[in-house]
């Protein structure tokens, strides 16, 4: 199992990447992630990892400087550069410096991620020991052979166990428990700096447990610290306080707080992938209660649900400009969720909100309001949604959220969408031609019926009568400043019918087309 750490600066392109292949179906993990070069080399000086994919143009500390930094250290980690189009002219000064291959961002699939990765793999399998800084290659096999538990679907059991016993670690198959020690953030974990090497950590950990409980510890991944042990009903007074011990020594040697997520009791070492993945995610939940420290599996199965939006209960608020009500109704949703012990996890309840914000502005837009000033900042208030690190600081953050694009709702000038505008300039260049909203609609490509419900909610008018109100004021300005005959008159702004023009000239203004002319001529 080869470990993975992956460097950039923008975080949806970081994860998109974590997320693009199930890496352990190939025999990899993501064991971290960097935001710039700085934190990359942070990261690889106490996390060593086998393969690097790094972004080329970062602030602070660019791939390119990156590489170079390593180099010349005499690193030969293998780097994968990632670039795009516009960054293309770096890649070659990357592949001279030693990088292992390059992928345009514009391009990436999980095959190309995955061919690449290979050939990484293979240069990491040349450097041999040289991925690996830790003190003892027993203690770095006996590692690998707990972390395997994690990354490997299927396994031998009896090998597993003759390996371990190898080593004199004794382990049952029965009344196994994992604990997962884990930052508190429920999303990006990157702000939490370890600040001793990781054996250090590991001894520190495992002198807050009594010599019986004997748990093996390992970095899971960057950042998670796991212990697997045999218990039993009678342990657990014990292996809670040394959770809160051991949480508190974490915390006084970084700059960030921990908590613990312990699993089910399970029998069967097969188990334990599964059990990982299904306890891991119950640390976020420290985000509903920032006062508790331990969390339970047990006490969170079946209990967590995925959060849906209501688009057309957003649409009802917003016809009615009603931005507390769509507010107090998101939030009711939330708390009444929480009340009946219905859990989100804050990735998705965050992601939910994002959708909530970005739907606000579509619909403002689509409605005809000017949302440029939020628009623009739009990045900034996702962020505030995304960086929340407990339930209240959220729903603040979202509720001072909706309030601004309220005031802005309110207070803001109503303008035309680009749709209707669109309509507007295509009768103001046509209103001569026989044109009419089918003629429109076909021409910019849209349905005909959702153009005239728009048209008609964003000027308050059908699209026939703005068509004749154009035209109506084209005829009255060539009138005033022309001879041009009544019939040509009527030709030149859509009506080639002239005694229709006046009929139609007269119901509107009163007067006929001939009247109007000799009111201007006296």
């Amino acid at each position: 199992m080869y470990k993975i750490l992956v460097v950039d600066d923008e975080k949806l392109l970081r994860q998109g990447l974590i997320h693009l292949t199930n890496w352990t179906e190939h025999g990899y993990i993501v064991t971290g992630e960097a935001a710039n070069g700085i934190e990359a080399l942070q990261f690889i000086g106490t996390n060593r990892p086998d393969i690097v994919i790094t972004d080329i143009v970062m602030p602070v500390m660019g791939g390119i400087e990156l590489i170079k930094k390593l180099r010349e250290d005499g690193d030969n980690l293998p780097v994968i550069i990632v670039s795009s189009y516009s960054e293309f002219q770096y890649v070659r000064e990357a592949l001279q410096l030693g990088a292992v291959d390059y992928l345009l961002k514009q391009e990436i699939s999980p095959a190309s991620l995955l061919r690449v990765i290979e050939k990484a793999r293979s240069k990491a399998a040349e450097n041999g020991s040289d991925s690996s800084k830790t003190p003892s290659r027993k203690e770095e096999h006996l590692e690998q052979l707990f972390l395997s538990l994690l990354t490997t679907e299927s396994m031998d059991k009896k090998i597993f166990f003759a390996n371990i016993s190898a080593y004199g670690f004794v382990l049952r198959d029965e009344n196994l428990q994992l604990i997962l020690l884990c930052p508190e953030q429920a999303a990006p974990w990157k702000d939490i700096k370890l600040n001793y090497p990781a054996a250090t950590l590991k001894k520190a950990v495992l002198g807050c447990f009594h010599p019986e409980l004997t748990p093996f510890i390992f970095f899971s991944s960057e950042k998670v610290i796991t212990l697997l042990l045999n218990t039993s009903p009678a342990d657990v007074p014990r292996i809670e306080a040394a959770c809160i011990q051991a949480i508190n020594q974490l915390n006084s040697l970084g700059n960030g707080a921990y908590v613990a997520a312990l699993s089910e009791t399970y029998s069967g070492i097969e188990q334990t992938r599964n059990i990982y993945f299904k306890t891991l995610p119950v640390a976020q939940f420290r985000f509903y209660d920032h006062a508790q420290l331990l969390f339970k599996f047990t006490e969170y199965e079946g209990k967590i649900d995925v959060p849906i939006v209501d688009y057309k209960q957003l649409a009802a608020w917003l016809e009615k400009s009603d931005f507390e009500g769509l507010y107090s109704s998101i939030a009711g949703y939330i708390n009444f969720s929480l009340e009946n012990e219905r859990y989100f996890e804050p990735y998705e309840l965050k992601k939910m909100l994002v959708e909530v914000f970005n739907y606000l502005l579509f619909y403002l837009s689509e409605s005809g309001f000017e949302m440029t000033d939020i628009k623009e900042n739009r990045f900034q208030y996702i962020k505030m949604i995304e960086d929340a690190r407990s339930m209240p600081e959220l729903l603040k953050d979202f509720k001072n959220i909706t309030d601004l694009v309220g005031i802005k709702h309110t207070t803001g000038v109503k303008r035309y969408s680009e749709l209707i505008t669109g309509v507007i300039d295509y009768i103001k260049n046509n209103f001569g031609k026989d044109i009419s909203l089918t003629t429109a609609s076909s021409y910019l490509h849209v349905n005909k019926n959702y153009l005239c419900d728009l048209f008609k909610q964003q000027t308050g008018e059908n699209f026939s009568d703005y068509l004749i109100h154009i035209r109506l004021e084209k005829a009255k300005e060539i009138l005033k400043t022309s001879h041009l005959s009544i019939a040509v008159v009527g030709e030149q702004v859509g009506y080639p019918n002239p005694s229709y023009f006046a009929q139609l000239f007269k119901k509107h203004l009163g007067i006929t087309p001939l009247e109007y002319r000799n009111l201007y001529r006296k």
